[in-house]
């Protein structure tokens, strides 16, 4: 079996490690196809078997007894394959770069599945948040280039402290912007008084979600 493998190597110098596994194990297939037919037409074991043997080799022709294997009888003793070869072809198959019987280019390209980041969900939020700035008429009140208007402006408020009218002084984190425009009165700016942006925008009347929105576009106008 070493001689065919040589043979294939020479013959194919451009075979895979894959390719020459492949041969290999079709070669132990055949040895043990014929170590079985030589087990199954063999003499009987004991004396009386040799005995009986010599006669039938002097007495008449010789004939096999079975000729051929059943199909679904094992590989007898030393027949059968090799496990660890079988492994080894195996692990050689699924590391080969061009694959083992996938026929065409080989591995197959996996497909990319497209998936949300935080910051993409964010910049989708904002991206509302800005139109609903227009549609809420916040801009009315609220500048997003720092210029003064009837409310303090949107421009690098996240984050930032804020002095309320009754001497605190907060951070406009994102609980603070929530409250802010879902209960205008409060939290009141020092320097701006209640009730104008409630006159207008009643509290209860902007819903959770496009709050949330608000708060993403003032988020971006750091």
């Amino acid at each position: 079996m070493k001689r065919r493998l040589a043979e294939l190597v020479s013959q194919r110098p451009n075979a895979t490690v894959c390719e020459l596994a492949k041969e290999r194990a079709a070669l132990e297939d055949a040895l043990a196809e014929t170590r079985g037919r030589i087990e199954a037409i063999a003499p009987g074991d004991g004396a009386a078997g040799h005995l009986a043997g010599d006669e039938a080799r002097h007495r008449q022709p010789w004939a096999p007894r079975e000729l051929i294997r059943p199909r679904n009888s094992a590989p007898v003793g030393r027949g059968r394959p090799n496990p660890r070869v079988l492994l080894l072809i195996g692990a050689m198959c699924a590391g080969a770069a061009s694959g083992c019987g996938g026929g065409g280019s080989g591995s197959a390209t996996p497909t990319a599945t497209a998936t949300k980041t935080p910051a993409s969900r964010s910049g989708a939020a904002a991206t509302q948040g800005k139109a609903l700035y227009t549609a809420k008429g916040c801009q009315s009140c609220h500048s997003i280039d720092g210029s003064a208007r009837t409310g303090p402006t949107w421009k690098g408020l996240a984050g930032s402290p804020v002095k309320l009218t009754n001497g605190r002084t907060v951070t406009a984190n994102h609980a603070y912007l929530l409250v802010s425009i879902e209960n205008p009165d409060k939290q009141i700016v020092s320097g701006y008084r209640p009730g104008i942006m409630s006159g207008s925008i009643p509290k209860g009347s902007i819903s959770a979600a496009d709050a949330a929105k608000l708060v993403a576009y003032i988020d971006s106008l750091r």
